[in-house]
């Protein structure tokens, strides 16, 4: 936990809209600046993600090449998070 603050890999400040009170909300960290999920669950996930990072070469190289196609298929990604952001907290619907 200390070197994520050190890091400032997290940063959580108070919600500063009047419909947020006594929520927080991500504030200028590295993951708030990494962050682009369109869904609660992606959020979740990268949020995993920087909290435990991967330590097989493998599963990084796997990582770092989904990312590389992405980067290269601007018209993929913007339909694919247009697609996503009608998806429902499944997860979450699931506890309630």
């Amino acid at each position: 936990a200390a070197a994520h603050e050190a890091l400032q890999i997290f940063q959580i400040d108070k919600h500063p809209s009047h419909m947020g009170i006594g929520r927080a909300k991500e504030g200028f960290s590295v993951f708030g600046m990494m962050n682009k999920c369109v869904t609660p669950m992606g959020r979740r996930l990268l949020r995993q993600w920087f909290l435990r990072p991967i330590l097989d070469l493998e599963v990084l190289n796997y990582r770092l090449n989904s990312i590389s196609f992405f980067q290269c298929s601007e018209e993929l990604v913007a339909s694919l998070r247009e697609t996503l952001k009608s998806v429902k907290d499944i997860p979450h619907l699931l506890k309630a």
